[in-house]
């Protein structure tokens, strides 16, 4: 256990990936070996009425609070197994090391887009390259070994009966806020072969265009796009990043550029799914010196008519920083085939997954971060024709808009959500997660 007088806790806080995680100042930090461990920590942290949070992969925002218990998985329940043709992975494991446990035998799990996402991505959603034609992370999930607010060790699958089983079914969309979630198996597919990744930069202006070319395509086809600002450009852009069976890929090309005209830059390789390519253009993102702040929302789309794509196009122009962004990810196919009630996970009529991200470098609080702030709720009022639903990943607790965007990310599902919070967690352990 690491207390704030010992001399490792500082380097804990450091190593957080995000700031704001990084400035909370725990009670302690716990790192366990096994989920009986977890058990035990669970079990004493409710008793003495501390909250208790949870470092996975450690990507969110709330894997660290200020006097709560941090459970600590990265540090010595990562990494995985092969157990057959499933992949079972630990708590504090990430998404890319999921596919190293599978590359032997020539087989993949759909991660999100990038991967270093841990499992929190797992039981929340993951949308990534493979969504239009394999469905979400958190589909392929057979298996979750959970500890609950009252120190118990749960495994939880089709097979679960009672109370567990409402429990299986809230963990697939939902799992923060019911307990720690030591580890998961999934089910695989085998290495998709014959893909080709397309990628184009294209002015900024593109963007209706773009977003009216992909509401169309076939499953197969996943045509995600990013508005920002590469390092030294002159302005924002338009990259695209398209995902499309090679035998189709030069009809592919040519269908998106009469869509959005001739590209200033362009690459395209065979898709190498296991490495994960870097999937923003050179010299995105660039040198920043010092900390990286983010104020971010992730609505869910439906089609962006041209009019609401040429107002984010102009609030894109506006952006406070250059490192402003928007992200249109892919969605629909697989995914929309699924119940919107089978799962936690309810946003299963959305086209577009869209993180925005208004980053800026330096202090928290600074001016930047107030504008940043009002930058991506303006975005969000823009795209407001279109929503259809937010991905949990990104929703932060104690936020005038959280119980706005719970609602939204749960929808009709979120009663069943609260009564199973009641019913599992009725002292509130793990209260820095979004509430139900």
């Amino acid at each position: 256990m690491l207390a704030p007088d010992d001399h490792r806790y500082p380097a804990f806080r450091a190593g957080l990936f995000t700031p704001l995680a990084a400035t909370a100042r725990p009670a302690c930090v716990v790192q366990p070996e096994d989920a009986r461990q977890v058990a035990t920590a669970v079990r004493i942290a409710r008793d003495a009425g501390c909250a208790v949070t949870t470092r996975g992969g450690g990507l969110s925002t709330m894997c660290s609070a200020t006097d709560a218990v941090v459970i600590d998985l990265k540090a010595r329940m990562g990494g995985g197994q092969l157990i057959g043709d499933r992949a079972r992975m630990g708590g504090g494991a990430i998404m890319g090391q999921a596919l190293a446990v599978l590359a032997p035998v020539g087989r993949v799990v759909p991660i999100g887009s990038v991967s270093l996402a841990g499992m929190g991505l797992a039981t929340q959603g993951g949308f990534g390259h493979l969504t239009r034609s394999h469905g979400l992370t958190l589909d392929h999930l057979v298996e979750v070994e959970l500890v609950t607010a009252d120190g118990e060790i749960r495994t939880l699958s089709d097979a679960s009966t009672g109370d567990e089983a409402d429990l299986w079914w809230a963990v697939r969309g939902a799992a923060p806020p019911f307990g720690v979630v030591t580890a998961v198996d999934f089910r695989s597919h085998p290495t998709p072969v014959g893909l080709t990744v397309i990628r184009s930069v294209t002015p900024l202006e593109t963007l209706p265009r773009f977003l009216a070319w992909a509401a169309d395509l076939p499953d197969d086809v996943c045509a995600s796009c990013t508005v920002l600002t590469p390092n030294g450009a002159a302005g924002p852009v338009l990259f695209s990043y398209v995902v499309a069976p090679t035998v189709a890929a030069d009809r592919v090309m040519a269908n998106l550029d009469a869509a959005c005209g001739t590209p200033t830059w362009r690459e395209s390789a065979p898709l190498d799914y296991q490495a994960q390519p870097a999937f923003d253009p050179p010299g995105a993102g660039g040198t920043v010196a010092g900390p990286i702040w983010c104020a971010e929302k992730c609505p869910l789309l439906g089609p962006v008519p041209s009019e609401v794509a040429a107002q984010i196009v102009r609030l894109m122009r506006a952006a406070p920083t250059t490192l402003c962004r928007i992200d249109f990810q892919h969605a629909g196919g697989v995914m929309g085939r699924v119940a919107a009630d089978a799962t936690a996970f309810a946003g299963r009529s959305a086209l577009w997954n869209v993180p925005i991200i208004g980053a800026w470098a330096g202090d928290g609080d600074s001016q930047d971060g107030s504008a940043c702030g009002q930058w991506v709720t303006d975005v969000w009022a823009a795209l407001t024709p279109c929503i259809v639903g937010a991905y949990s990943t990104e929703i932060r607790p104690g936020l005038a808009e959280t119980g706005r965007e719970v609602a939204l990310a749960f929808g009709p599902n979120l009663p069943r959500l609260s009564a199973l919070k009641r019913r599992w967690d009725p002292s509130n352990v793990f209260r820095h997660s979004y509430p139900l």
